[in-house]
């Protein structure tokens, strides 16, 4: 959202964590790149001050680790 506009939906995003949930076993998990090779840099930076998503996942997983998140508030996902 910029300036009060929308300018990009959920994708299937919402569908894959309403889906996944529910399911016996069901794991919601979004794998992002946590390095930029080319300028040797993080791309996890600490940019926002609150979620930016409202769906309740269960992990992220970058290539060095997975931060859980299931069950906790969203002040405790965003650290």
């Amino acid at each position: 959202m910029r300036e009060g506009r929308i300018h990009s939906g959920f994708g299937g995003q919402s569908d894959f964590v309403v889906g996944a949930l529910p399911s016996p076993g069901g794991r919601a998990i979004i794998a992002l790149s946590s390095w930029h090779a080319k300028t040797g840099s993080s791309t996890i930076v600490g940019h926002f001050t609150e979620p930016v998503t409202s769906l309740q996942h269960t992990a992220v997983v970058t290539e060095v680790g997975r931060a859980d998140l299931f069950g906790l508030c969203q002040r405790d996902q965003t650290e």
